[in-house]
């Protein structure tokens, strides 16, 4: 029986977590993407007054986040990564609470599986020990799997995030592409389903 699955990925850049939620999104294609930095882009692009879609391209390119072009634009920040933590640590964290990106997650998330029965949600962006912890307390009923992605080469160095709780689940990429995903096959196999009952 398939249940409500929220899958939490927990890693520094660079390590896998998009790859992840793109291979149990390529296995269920009703599987709902929610992501913690939805508002902070939106809020961004605010501040620099540009397009909501195209600056969400840039910020999820794996080379363009932390390319130093902004500096010319803006006079302050150089790569999208470092606008992106200095708007979350210094405008809204200050103005609305140190867990407001985390709720406006929880919130529209929320919204989006309110009438269904059973549901994947895969969240590739887990960071900060209140996201762990609002999702937590408003899906107290559902099968929360928080996976640690570890990666040679790949720290938390120069970001804003870490490692959050206690991991369900530890995956390490630092084999081939191959078996990642298979790692990350097995796991959407014994999460999703209710296991049988004696």
């Amino acid at each position: 029986m398939r249940r409500k699955t929220i899958f939490l990925f927990n890693g520094p850049p660079g390590c896998g977590k998009d790859a992840a939620c793109a291979e149990i999104m390529q296995l269920d294609p009703e599987t709902i993407y929610a992501y913690y930095k939805e508002w902070l882009y939106e809020k961004s692009a605010e501040i620099l007054n540009i397009e909501y879609n195209f600056w969400q391209k840039i910020c999820q390119d794996v080379v363009l986040k932390d390319m130093p072009f902004l500096k010319q634009m803006t006079g302050e920040y150089n790569s999208p990564r470092e606008l992106l933590i200095k708007v979350a640590e210094t405008i809204l964290k200050p103005t609305f609470g140190h867990d407001c990106i985390a709720a406006k997650m929880v919130e529209r998330l929320k919204e989006k599986v309110k009438d269904l029965d059973h549901y994947t949600v895969v969240v590739p962006d887990v960071g900060f020990p209140e996201e762990l912890t609002l999702i937590q307390e408003n899906f107290p009923d559902v099968n929360i799997v928080l996976v640690h992605i570890k990666r040679p080469g790949c720290s938390y160095v120069n970001d804003s995030r870490t490692y959050v709780g206690e991991p369900n689940v530890v995956l390490d990429n630092s084999g081939s592409f191959e078996s990642f995903k298979k790692a990350v096959f097995d796991l959407y196999l014994q999460e999703k389903y209710t296991p049988f009952e004696d």
